[in-house]
């Protein structure tokens, strides 16, 4: 059951799958689910209930503030963006990195349970920012400013072209 109250199914990755069943094992329950099988699958191993939803948000808060701490006095800004993440930008992360590795869109609208494939235009158009960004950091070249060319070949270069 997804956004919107609407069963659906997910691909998952192998690392991921055997992520649920070896917790599954530990649950002592059969590697993969049963058809119409009624059990979550986040498990309270203190109570043995489902993990609600609240509960699965209270936990990402207390992770990203356990990440904020950290970065206390190293990154203000970090910081600042750690407190506000939200379960819900995992959903925004997963299409931004479906986005930026060639998914097909079609696949990552559906994945993602959005109506239409408009919606992923804002995760599409961020990835290729980035992606553009990216290829610009390859170049690592920053121009000084030393009048002698024997210092600063870059500077010799600009006074052939001029």
């Amino acid at each position: 059951m997804g956004k919107g109250n609407k069963l659906r199914s997910i691909p998952v990755d192998k690392n991921f799958l055997m992520a649920i069943i070896d917790y599954r094992n530990y649950l002592k329950l059969p590697a993969e689910p049963l058809p119409n099988e009624s059990e979550p699958l986040l498990i309270s191993l203190k109570t043995g209930k489902s993990l609600s939803t609240r509960r699965i948000n209270q936990l990402i808060k207390e992770i990203t503030e356990q990440a904020a701490q950290h970065f206390e006095n190293i990154d203000p800004e970090k910081v600042k963006r750690l407190r506000k993440f939200s379960e819900h930008w995992l959903r925004h992360l997963s299409c931004s990195v479906q986005g930026q590795m060639d998914f097909n869109r079609t696949n990552t609208k559906t994945i993602a349970g959005h109506e239409s494939e408009r919606t992923l235009e804002a995760y599409h158009m961020h990835s290729i920012e980035n992606l553009r960004h990216n290829e610009m950091e390859k170049l690592s070249w920053r121009p000084t400013f030393n009048k002698d060319p024997a210092q600063n070949p870059s500077l010799e270069y600009i006074e052939s072209i001029k």
